[in-house]
């Protein structure tokens, strides 16, 4: 598919250290985008913390989600064992859902919940995901989420130049492919990241 035939989609992405600064990002979109992108960061999987997990009750925090009706969410699972939280992430009224390469090895069981249920679900995936790892399971997948940056759950950290050529080489490889990419998403890189293929984009900070 020719870059000219692509939709392209923005949502910001916000890993918040806790529910008011969300809510805030929130309703500063309010009207304006119809979609964001919830990152949860459980301090295990990736090296930092974000809301819900920053809360006393966990992960089921989540339930204040439904606050944010009706603009569409996605959430970016940067915990591990994610097939644990799928169907809270559907009762908030999540449509798209990214699980991160290495952080579950129940990747059959997070597909067969998206098959049921019906929603969305990417792989996430860094600039050194083995390329055997991503051939053996970005077919099953809805879409990729390729991160700009080298260690994720964090913002404001430059971009991995490696990212156009992960993202060239995906274009190349899946014509029709919805490639995402969050981490250093922004007025700079947004117009190279086109130019190498990428047609989904998560600004941050």
């Amino acid at each position: 598919m020719m870059s000219s035939e692509r939709t392209y989609t923005l949502a910001p992405s916000f890993p918040a250290p806790s529910w008011d600064a969300l809510h805030t990002l929130w309703a500063a979109f309010l009207g304006t985008l119809p979609e964001i992108q919830v990152d949860i960061v459980d301090g295990t999987f990736a090296p930092h913390t974000s809301w819900p997990f920053t809360e006393p009750e966990g992960v089921s925090a989540l339930t204040r989600l439904r606050e944010c009706a009706p603009t569409r969410i996605e959430i970016d699972a940067m915990c591990m064992h994610p097939e644990q939280h799928l169907d809270l992430f559907l009762s908030v009224g999540a449509t798209r859902v990214v699980i991160h390469a290495g952080s579950t090895e129940e990747y059959h069981t997070c597909l067969t919940h998206r098959t049921e249920h019906g929603y969305r679900m990417g792989l996430g995936i860094l600039n050194t995901t083995p390329s055997e790892f991503l051939h053996e399971w970005i077919p099953h997948f809805d879409y990729v989420q390729v991160m700009g940056i080298e260690t994720i759950g964090a913002q404001g950290l430059p971009f991995d130049e490696r990212t156009l050529g992960t993202v060239a080489q995906l274009r190349e490889t899946y014509p029709e492919l919805e490639i995402a990419v969050d981490g250093a998403v922004n007025a700079s890189t947004i117009p190279r990241l086109i130019a190498a293929g990428a047609n989904r984009f998560l600004p941050g900070s």
